[in-house]
């Protein structure tokens, strides 16, 4: 992308007046009207786009938002980004986009480390605010939410209620209406034997899917071992639950995400099951592929986007001033009913 610099070099003029004439101020008004319609031809030509960050920097603006995820390349993260964008943009704000790991830093750092640089970039770039989705790792959230405080720049969990910082600002899918809902789903269609799939167990989220779900069995009066509980502590693999799901043949899965379900009954459907005729399965997400694959997946909508487009709106309306009080809303879930359940045989 060319540079302000390299147009003034092109044009054999100084970096000031190009910069006086891009701003289209007052002061482009000093310069002759054929100067200016040379330089902003040039820099058409030549694809020139303002840093928009760079100047909000320079002249002490606050007009960007920053995002920051452990999983940027998941379909979660794309949609409740989505959302941010587009409630950013309806304001003229820009957002920024960090991804932050155990190797996000050169030299891989420790995740201290990346946290105090990435609260370091927040506020030498004077962002207006950051919203943090999926972040597994309470340190990071712990020193970047107090770098941040001390510099006037509020935090926003987006989704995720395991770490709440006291200071911070949260907006979250309700997980304890999801998990009520799918069971009241399955019931509904008369399954009465249920599997309980998925990964990070440790997780609010997922602690509050299991346990909505198992407390809505107990009050239709479904034995606590008609329940089956093979959520893992870590990463989900198949192959783990494969032999006590297929022992006792629940009727209903009802899964922690999309990518779970997906497996499942690609794996089921592997080892010669019909879904759902043998199993009904559901996921948690909605997301693109649920809609696109065979059988379609029955899954339940966060409303991702509405998450990401209401953190944007509250991290605007908060006016670029730390959270002295925790605030938290909840974005009611919907049923998107596909393919993948059915009625018990």
């Amino acid at each position: 992308m060319i540079t302000q610099k390299e147009i003034a070099r092109i044009l054999g003029i100084s970096q000031m007046t190009v910069s006086a004439i891009m701003r289209n101020g007052e002061l482009a008004k000093r310069y002759r009207p054929e100067l200016r319609e040379k330089v902003l031809k040039t820099a058409a030509q030549y694809g020139y786009c303002r840093n928009e960050i760079a100047c909000a920097v320079r002249y002490r603006k606050r007009n960007v938002i920053g995002f920051v995820s452990q999983e940027l390349g998941n379909g979660y993260s794309g949609v409740i980004l989505q959302g941010v964008i587009d409630a950013a943009a309806e304001h003229s704000f820009l957002v920024k986009i960090f991804s932050i790991n155990s190797s996000s830093t050169p030299g891989h750092n420790s995740l201290a480390e990346t946290a105090a640089n990435l609260a370091g970039q927040c506020i030498g770039q004077r962002l207006a605010g950051l919203i943090c989705f999926d972040v597994v790792f309470p340190e990071v959230v712990e020193i970047i939410n107090r770098k941040l405080y001390d510099n006037g720049i509020p935090l926003l969990m987006a989704n995720d209620q395991s770490y709440l910082a006291a200071n911070s600002i949260g907006v979250y899918s309700d997980n304890a209406a999801s998990g009520k809902l799918a069971f009241e789903h399955f019931h509904a269609l008369g399954h009465r034997k249920f599997a309980l799939l998925g990964g990070y167990r440790w997780t609010d989220k997922n602690r509050l899917l299991l346990k909505s779900f198992k407390q809505a069995a107990e009050s239709a009066g479904i034995p606590p071992e008609n329940v089956l509980d093979l959520i893992q502590d870590e990463d989900w693999d198949y192959h783990m639950y494969r032999e006590p799901l297929l022992d006792i043949r629940p009727t209903a899965v009802f899964t922690t995400c999309d990518p779970v379900a997906l497996n499942t009954m690609t794996s089921l459907t592997a080892d010669g099951f019909k879904i759902p005729r043998d199993f009904a399965i559901m996921g948690v997400g909605n997301l693109a592929f649920s809609r696109v694959c065979r059988p379609g997946l029955t899954s339940l909508d966060e409303n991702l986007y509405s998450i990401g487009y209401r953190s944007a709106e509250l991290i605007l309306a908060h006016g670029c001033n730390p959270v002295e009080e925790p605030y938290r809303e909840l974005i009611r879930p919907s049923l998107v009913i596909r393919e993948s359940t059915a009625a018990a045989e």
